[in-house]
């Protein structure tokens, strides 16, 4: 449109016998001048788009939930987290969040299936991360977690979780289980059980991720807990503590 435009003017400009050449020219430099401006506009208003289709990734694109082949597996302490959340009963919204170390862990599979397992944690670097108490310093946390209130860490420096059976129960390509095992806590055993998901991510890397829950007082962890202590106020500490873990494993 603006080409025919500029086209119409011209002639018109060219049969103007009143009009000198000098004017003329300074006519058609504006007009230039004009349609540059609003050409570049027109492209200032349209930004670029940049493909990264190839350089994106997400947790969908990088993890194939997948049955691990056949072979003996060793958990990568580093590459590792287990995270433990625990509340109180009578304050709404209140939680404590922390971390617990690996000190190992392993597992094999054999013709298609999960045939062992174990879990070895650290218990003297059970820490705190995150706390709703306003009080208490975070570093206090983890020393009274530490201490014979709770885990008794000097006297039960591990956990151990030995897994008893491994159960297929989903997974596109069957990598969904249901771990069932012994939990050996401040000396008491206890059996659990609880999914666990297995996935590949593109670096070939095995990855097992799982959540339960568990009832501290089964294993002597009696602090707070209104099962065995009586006028506690909001003191009171739930029995139930949630246990979540990410873990990459490598062949051995």
């Amino acid at each position: 449109m603006l080409y025919y435009t500029f086209v119409i003017i011209i002639s018109e400009i060219s049969f103007t016998h009143h009009m000198s050449k000098s004017i003329v020219m300074t006519i058609v430099i504006l007009i230039v001048i004009i349609l540059g401006g609003i050409w570049f506009a027109s492209k200032a208003k349209t930004p670029s788009i940049i493909d990264n289709t190839d350089n994106a990734t997400s947790t969908t694109d990088t993890l194939v939930s997948t049955m691990p082949a056949d072979g003996s597996y060793e958990l990568i302490a580093s590459a590792t987290k287990v995270e433990w959340t625990g509340t109180k009963s009578l304050i709404a919204d209140y939680k404590d969040v922390g971390t617990i170390g690996l000190k190992e862990g392993s597992f094999a599979v054999a013709e298609g299936k999960i045939t062992t397992g174990k879990i070895v944690f650290d218990m003297k670097t059970i820490a705190g991360e995150e706390t709703s108490n306003k009080v208490m310093p975070i570093a206090n946390l983890g020393k009274h977690l530490q201490s014979a209130d709770f885990f008794d860490v000097v006297k039960f420096p591990t956990a151990t979780f030995n897994l008893t059976r491994a159960e297929v129960v989903g997974g596109s390509n069957g990598g969904t289980f249901i771990f069932t095992g012994d939990l050996e806590l401040k000396g008491v055993k206890n059996e659990v059980q609880f999914p666990v998901k297995f996935s590949q991510n593109l670096s070939g890397q095995t990855l097992m991720t799982g959540e339960f829950e568990i009832d501290r007082t089964k294993w002597d962890i009696k602090y707070g807990s209104t099962k065995f202590f009586q006028d506690l106020g909001d003191n009171v500490i739930a029995d139930e503590v949630n246990v979540k873990f990410e873990a990459t494993a490598e062949v051995k």
